[in-house]
C-alpha cells in the first residue's frame, strides 16, 4: 500500500510538472489558479495519507506543519537572496507538500536545497567563465572601459550574473529570460554589432525537476 500511495503521488507529481514546464519555458510565469487546484490535489493526497497511514492526527498534523516551517524558512531565504522567485518557491513548497511523509525527513530536505543551490551557483560559474574566457570576454572588454569607476567586486559580479545579447535579436517575450539591466549600447566591432548588457533569469523549474528526481529516485540521498 505504501509503494502504491508513492506511485500515485509521482504521478500526480509528474503531471503537475509538465504543466509548470509547459508555462514556464513559454511564459515564465504559472497561473495562480493552476497552484490553487494544485494545492487542493495535494491537501487531497494529504487526507488519504493521513487515513492509511497514520492513527494519530496530531501526530501527523506535527510532522507535516514541521516540515512546512523548515521548507518555507529555507524558501525565503533563497528568495531574498534572489536565488528563486514566487513561483519557483511555490513549486518547491507544493512538492513537499505532496511527497509522502513516510519517506521526508529534514535531512533529505535540506539535500534537496543544498542540491539545488549547487546547480544555480555551477550555472553562474559557467556562465562567469564563458563571460571571462570566451565569446563575451570582448565584449565586457568594451563595457568595463567605458564604465571604469566600477568596482572588481562589481565587475566579478556582473560576469557571473548578466550577459551580453545583440540588440536587434532582443525580442518582447525574451524580457521574461533577459531583463536589460543598461540602456547603453556598445558596438562590438568582432560581431559587428550592437550590444545591451542583460541579467540572466534561467528556467529554475528545470533545476528544481531535476534536483527533484536525484534525491528521491535515483536514490543519492537515503
Amino acid at each position: 500500500m505504501t509503494n502504491l500511495f508513492l506511485i500515485i503521488s509521482f504521478i500526480f507529481l509528474n503531471g503537475f510538472f509538465l504543466v509548470f514546464l509547459y508555462f514556464d519555458l513559454k511564459f515564465r510565469r504559472v497561473p495562480i489558479n493552476f497552484f490553487k487546484f494544485g494545492y487542493i490535489i495535494a491537501v487531497v493526497l494529504n487526507i488519504i495519507e493521513y487515513l492509511f497511514f497514520f492513527e494519530k492526527i496530531a501526530f501527523f498534523l506535527f510532522l507535516k506543519i514541521t516540515i512546512l516551517i523548515f521548507v518555507l524558512f529555507l524558501s525565503l531565504i533563497l528568495f531574498f537572496l534572489k536565488i528563486v522567485g514566487g513561483s519557483d518557491g511555490k513549486l518547491i513548497i507544493f512538492i513537499f507538500i505532496v511527497h509522502p511523509i513516510l519517506f521526508l525527513n529534514l535531512t533529505i530536505i535540506f539535500t534537496f536545497y543544498l542540491t539545488f543551490s549547487l546547480f544555480f551557483v555551477i550555472y553562474f560559474i559557467m556562465n562567469g567563465i564563458n563571460n571571462n574566457f570566451l565569446k563575451n570576454n570582448y565584449s565586457f572588454l568594451l563595457f568595463f572601459n567605458s564604465n571604469s569607476k566600477i568596482e572588481i567586486l562589481k565587475k566579478v559580479y556582473i560576469k557571473i550574473f548578466y550577459r551580453f545579447f545583440n540588440y536587434s535579436e532582443l525580442c518582447d517575450y525574451m524580457e521574461g529570460k533577459y531583463l536589460i539591466k543598461s540602456l547603453n549600447l556598445i558596438y562590438n566591432a568582432r560581431k559587428n554589432k550592437f550590444q545591451t548588457l542583460c541579467q540572466i533569469r534561467p528556467p529554475l523549474i528545470i533545476t528544481i525537476i531535476l534536483t527533484y528526481y536525484i534525491i528521491f529516485y535515483l536514490n543519492l540521498v537515503v
